[in-house]
């Protein structure tokens, strides 16, 4: 498929991710404005092994001796595993190492060559091609730009 087709499909797929999150904004307005409360519905699967059975009971059972849904459980649950392992993950694969040209630097750490300021931004970059990735820059470095990727598409500060 060509590039620009490859493109107008990206285009229509983040169309779509666009118009599905104005949506299920209205709706959580709509629902809010009515004193409901709403939830987001995802699936989980595991095997069908002795291991899995047992630590699905255990989980139910501990999430209801602290008065706890088993879905505030998971909930909990991922929260504590992501305060552990921010995104993005700081274990570095050596293709993007190479794709992006940069060295590798711990997750908390400004990207820009030389600098060892607290990352506090982060930039989406674009490439030429259309490729995304994801760069943490500290204040000083907000508008830094990436020799490869040099279109911004998206700024957001760091929690």
């Amino acid at each position: 498929m060509s590039e620009l087709g490859e493109r107008e499909r990206g285009e229509r797929e983040e169309k779509r991710e666009r118009e599905l999150i104005i949506n299920v904004n209205n709706q959580q307005r709509t629902i809010n404005d009515l004193n409901l409360q709403i939830y987001i519905h995802k699936s989980l699967a595991f095997p069908p092994t002795e291991e899995s059975i047992k630590m699905l009971k255990d989980a139910d059972v501990s999430a209801k001796r602290d008065g706890w849904s088993f879905s505030h459980f998971v909930a909990v649950a991922i929260q504590e595993y992501l305060n552990h392992h921010p995104l993005p993950n700081p274990q570095s694969q050596i293709d993007r190492m190479l794709e992006v040209e940069m060295p590798h630097k711990p997750v908390t750490q400004c990207c820009v060559q030389g600098c060892r300021g607290k990352a506090k931004s982060l930039l989406t970059l674009k490439d030429f091609n259309g490729k995304t990735e994801q760069f943490q820059v500290c204040l000083n470095h907000k508008l830094w730009k990436h020799p490869k990727f040099r279109f911004l598409v998206s700024f957001r500060e760091i929690r």
